[in-house]
């Protein structure tokens, strides 16, 4: 009961959960998509009231003299956007990009090599942990969820190169999903496990994740 308690209790806060992965799932320091590869995670984000997405993330597509996208979210034209990603904009660097609304907010010459934490809900934006923008929400879209590797343009699901290390999702402050890379140790199937609904999300597109180093 102590156990259970608390764990409503950092529900309640958003906070991250203590990975404890069943026994059959290994974590990894992240899975990687490499073009073909998304996760849908079943999360309307005009159907929640106070939308929060973090997400844990590198670039890893090639420069090619223009700006490289790798994008998590939902774009079906303004003001039908919540979406947050990185931009390579040469070999060795990137900027942030993130449209919440209306509202497109950046952070540009930043070490492409890195990982960043993107976090974003209404009136803030924010980048390991710095506020960057106040942009207000204004999404009302309500039939279509938010993915990650990819973002939904319209009627396609575009995906990107990029490895994620964590992702959380919370709903007027309450965690709704707390993703872990890993992968099956039964079958070798790489995906991210959802702690909070107990869930295993593979990948959902064509081809299959790169993954990283044991944790």
């Amino acid at each position: 009961m102590i156990l259970l308690n608390r764990r409503r209790a950092l529900l309640s806060l958003g906070e991250s959960i203590t990975p404890n992965l069943p026994s059959d799932y290994q974590q990894v320091e992240y899975i990687e998509g490499t073009t073909g590869q998304f996760i849908a995670t079943g999360v309307k984000i005009g159907t929640l009231s106070s939308p929060e997405v973090e997400v844990t993330m590198k670039s890893t597509g090639k420069y090619q003299g223009a700006d490289v996208y790798a994008l998590n979210g939902i774009y079906l034209g303004m003001p039908n956007i919540f979406q947050v990603g990185l931009a390579l904009t040469s070999e060795t660097t990137c900027r942030v990009t993130m449209n919440i609304g209306s509202g497109a907010i950046g952070v540009t010459d930043l070490d492409s090599s890195k990982f960043y934490t993107l976090y974003a809900k209404n009136g803030s934006q924010r980048v390991n942990g710095v506020e960057i923008g106040k942009a207000n929400y204004a999404y009302n879209e309500s039939d279509n969820v938010f993915y990650l590797f990819g973002r939904r343009d319209g009627n396609i699901i575009q995906s990107y190169n990029m490895q994620i290390s964590k992702c959380k999702i919370l709903d007027n402050g309450n965690l709704i999903r707390d993703y872990i890379p890993c992968y099956r140790k039964s079958d070798n199937v790489i995906g991210l496990y959802d702690l909070v609904e107990n869930r295993f999300y593979t990948n959902q597109g064509t081809g299959i994740f790169v993954v990283g180093g044991d944790v």
